[in-house]
């Protein structure tokens, strides 16, 4: 039958139907896993079981035009590319004697420093409100709060993630509250338990609630509820590593005993290099670092830093960590607490065992 010729009450039933179908939410049935976090086996996981991979510097990236990038993708290409946790720095834009300080502890020379701090003032001159830096606002930067819209758009699209941000807070508590707040986040925002000490919930739970947004600051810790300073929540490794051999699993910011582990696994000398980000990212090693430092700090890691998280498999090493973890009840921990530098194979072998952007093309 030609369906132009179809009755009129049939077809007005038919696109009623349609519409109604379109319009309907999605319900999980029997048939349909739940999913969190990519996988049906981790809603039933607490937030401070699993790991999770994190892009160290995650504003500072080649498609925004940073000089000194540490990252690839824009941070809504981060996320999609796996990545849910977000180191961010926030800024206001410096004044150029604060420049010329910031320089100071660089590893260029006095008259290298001149130059760039001249170059950087005529280039991108300081520009008023909150931005997202790494270091030097006029190396690059993102408006933070069409940054934190694009984060929370993400979120919506995708209602089974979870993401978190770090922030290297280099604005104040208060302003920083009102930023997200203004960029419509309030509904997202999940609030941790006021004692660093009582377990997190099940993933599933999060998602359920809506609240999927974990937010900690370096310095900062409230007044907001939601807003807590990671290193009462969170221990973390050293962070400053001139080679992949240096890394160490030694305590750090945090201390010891934290429910949250934060290992940093990236190198810092010349800035943060692709070359260094080949090696220390591959599963292997990503693999073998983990699990060092988890046998001796006592506690699974839960946040790995890389920089240039598509570089590598540090994702597939996340997910192998995840799947190990799930055989059990829960994550299988050996303690070792003798903290020491991570032991090379060699060596083990031998033991026996589209917001607004400014930034400048280079």
């Amino acid at each position: 039958t030609d369906p132009r010729h179809l009755p009129a009450l049939t077809f007005t039933v038919t696109a009623v139907a349609l519409v109604g179908t379109m319009l309907a939410p999605v319900a999980i049935t029997g048939s349909s896993p739940r999913i969190c976090q990519g996988s049906a086996k981790l809603c039933d996981a607490r937030y401070d079981e699993i790991a999770q991979l994190a892009s160290h510097n995650a504003m500072a990236t080649t498609a925004d035009r940073f000089i000194g990038p540490l990252q690839d993708p824009d941070i809504v290409g981060q996320l999609g590319a796996g990545s849910r946790v977000l180191l961010l720095d926030t800024h206001r834009w410096e004044r150029p004697e604060e420049v010329a300080e910031r320089l100071a502890t660089s590893d260029f020379s006095p008259a290298e420093r001149r130059r760039l701090t001249a170059i950087l003032e005529r280039v991108n001159p300081p520009h008023s409100g909150l931005w997202l830096c790494h270091s030097v606002c006029g190396a690059g930067a993102l408006e933070l709060e069409p940054t934190l819209r694009q984060i929370g758009d993400w979120l919506r699209d995708n209602p089974t993630e979870i993401v978190t941000l770090i922030l290297q807070d280099g604005v104040d508590a208060v302003t920083t509250q009102d930023a997200f707040v203004r960029a419509g986040l309030s509904d997202l925002l999940y609030e941790p338990d006021r004692d660093p000490d009582r377990p997190w919930p099940k993933l599933g739970d999060m998602i359920d609630s809506g609240r999927r947004l974990v937010v900690f600051a370096e310095k900062a810790d409230g007044p907001a509820p939601w807003y807590r300073n990671l290193y009462r929540y969170a221990m973390e490794t050293p962070f400053a590593f001139r080679s992949p051999d240096e890394m160490s699993c030694l305590p750090n910011r945090g201390g010891s005993d934290k429910r949250l582990f934060l290992l940093n696994h990236f190198v810092t000398a010349g800035g943060g290099l692709r070359l260094d980000a080949g090696v220390v990212n591959s599963r292997q090693r990503v693999l073998e670092r983990a699990r060092t430092c988890e046998r001796q700090r006592g506690r699974p890691v839960n946040f790995i830093a890389v920089d240039y998280a598509t570089i590598g498999d540090a994702l597939g090493a996340v997910n192998e960590l995840n799947a190990e973890r799930l055989e059990d009840d829960g994550p299988r921990v050996p303690v070792e607490r003798s903290p020491g530098r991570l032991e090379g194979a060699a060596e083990a072998r031998r033991r026996g065992g589209a917001p607004r952007r400014r930034a400048v093309s280079c």
